[in-house]
């Protein structure tokens, strides 16, 4: 500028042919970038369900069909990676024919325009040459930068929610206290903004302390999204969760987590000791605490008989023991905290006929100290319990 106001002016002019045109490779390599990332997430998870399926997959002989998958994505992935090379070095192509242009626009602008300025337009022009192979070095940066922008961000956001929901966020909240009983009023859920996707509508129950509920229904019903509500897993698209009356706020909702436990119906044990398992999500627990859990969930029979008592590994998800006794792990681990709720998805399922009777026995006794919230196919084992809920096409109808 202090050389030539008026070329550095006109250079600023060409600069637009360079700029807008770049645009396109950039956006473009935003669109890669998110793409690649979904790929990979669809990789991951497909992963992890495999592995967790290796022993129906060796069983069914079906290695090959896997193969054949994993093939697929990889090339799908090496697609998208090609692309975005071929995005990058079309970019860094362009940028450099445009840059070509730009320093005879520039001669050509400064011998007709400013042919009074010979010696500044030498230094300029040397200068401009200058710049231009670090320019197109900052250009590659940003393409390769906008590529990874969706990773980043998508990074990000995992990163709010879990700081959101993370347990020092919340420790030091009061706990609550549920007096006399939890109520849910015209509570509807839906995944998405069309009723199509409705899953809930207007269910409204009644859970008073210290009793049990049971809640059936045929496969889709909407069984396992009503009690992932209840635990606060998710929160009603309309509707008021209420404890003795007083409707939740967010605070007392994140607090309420401490006095809900949920057992899934697929156990989450890993490859760590009996102690370590029983223990997860707990501080500060003694070794009685441990062995009243387990007493509670009649657990406390076979574990001193394992050779090293509560410090034997299980193996990966619990490989070393038989299906009942990862169901009795389990239910000691969601005992351990002393909730005031305890929820368990499908406790009997894959069970044999002994195990069956001997958690059904369990569940009996803990319903005198805590409220338990059943989800179930095999409605004929809880007959016992003082209501059960039977959920059809999203709504509820209270059995007895």
């Amino acid at each position: 500028m202090s050389l030539s106001w008026k070329i550095t002016l006109g250079v600023l002019v060409l600069d637009l042919v360079i700029l807008v045109p770049l645009q396109f490779f950039n956006r473009r390599a935003y669109r890669l970038g998110d793409r690649a990332r979904k790929d990979m997430t669809r990789l991951f998870e497909h992963n992890i369900r495999y592995f967790k399926g290796l022993k129906s997959i060796k069983a069914a002989s079906a290695e090959n069909e896997i193969l054949i998958y994993f093939d697929s994505s990889s090339q799908t992935h090496s697609r998208t990676y090609e692309a975005l090379e071929r995005n990058h070095a079309k970019a860094s192509l362009i940028y450099q024919m445009l840059s070509a242009l730009f320093l005879v626009g520039l001669v050509y602008l400064a011998l007709t325009s400013f042919s009074d300025q010979k010696t500044e337009i030498v230094v300029l022009i040397i200068i401009f040459a200058r710049l231009a192979p670090r320019a197109n070095a900052v250009q590659s940066y940003v393409n390769g930068l906008t590529a990874i922008i969706p990773e980043y961000l998508a990074a990000q956001t995992l990163q709010k929610k879990a700081e959101y929901a993370s347990y020092d966020k919340i420790k030091n909240h009061e706990s609550v206290n549920i007096e006399r009983e939890l109520t849910l009023s015209n509570v509807s859920f839906q995944y998405g903004n069309s009723d199509s996707e409705r899953v809930l509508s207007d269910i409204s129950l009644t859970l008073p302390v210290k009793s049990s509920t049971v809640i059936v229904g045929p496969s889709g019903a909407g069984k396992t999204t009503l009690v992932d509500i209840i635990s606060g897993l998710l929160q009603p698209t309309t509707g008021i969760i209420s404890i003795d009356g007083q409707a939740l706020t967010e605070n007392v909702r994140r607090s309420l987590s401490h006095s809900i436990h949920y057992i899934p119906d697929t156990d989450f044990l890993f490859d760590d000791t009996i102690r370590r398992n029983v223990t997860f999500g707990h501080s500060n627990v003694s070794e009685s605490d441990i062995w009243d859990a387990l007493r509670r969930a009649n657990a406390d029979n076979f574990v001193p008989a394992l050779e090293n008592g509560l410090d034997t590994r299980i193996g990966d998800s619990g490989t070393r023991l038989s299906h009942g006794q990862r169901q009795r792990l389990s239910l000691a681990r969601g005992l351990i905290g002393n909730p005031q709720i305890l929820i368990l998805d499908e406790p009997t399922s894959a069970l044999s006929e002994k195990d069956t009777k001997l958690v059904v026995e369990n569940l009996k006794v803990l319903s005198r100290n805590l409220s338990l919230i059943i989800v179930t196919h095999d409605q004929s084992s809880f007959q016992w319990a003082d209501q059960m809920i039977t959920i059809t096409d999203g709504h509820s109808v209270k059995s007895r």
